[in-house]
């Protein structure tokens, strides 16, 4: 996997409930002890806890693409110019202004999607559509 942006996303339902689910580049292992796992070699950086917005059961992991929604979610898609022009960030928080690279608190995570953004535009509120 590497630097650089992710196209490709799980989400697991860790700790059941409808609150927050693990959005990762990575498919999480779950071993015999019922705790998840990262996969051997698993870069640091290509996950973040999200808004259950599709409804994910406990247990469950699922692949995902990013899409376009037409209600708040509670999470995410920015778009800003970084190391390459009009780069895409996802967030579990919208920014209120500014350019959300800059901001070295902020933790996202570097995507691609296929939601036209630029650089400047306002967030983009996104859900997940799972991929069979």
């Amino acid at each position: 996997m590497g630097l650089g942006y992710i196209n490709k996303f799980y989400l697991t339902n860790i700790y059941g409930g409808d609150s927050e689910v693990l959005l990762s580049a990575w498919k999480p292992i779950k071993k015999e002890d019922g705790n998840y796992y990262w996969p051997p070699n698993t870069p640091i950086g290509g996950d973040l806890w999200v808004n259950n917005c599709i409804g994910l059961e406990e247990g469950k992991t699922v692949s995902v693409k990013i899409v376009r929604s037409k209600v708040e979610t509670g999470v995410w898609l920015c778009c800003s110019n970084g190391d390459f022009l009009n780069e895409q960030w996802i967030y579990n928080h919208k920014h209120k202004e500014g350019d959300p690279i800059k901001n070295d608190n902020d933790f996202g995570i570097h995507v691609n999607t296929d939601i036209e953004m630029v650089n400047g535009d306002e967030p983009i509120p996104v859900s997940f559509e799972v991929i069979s």
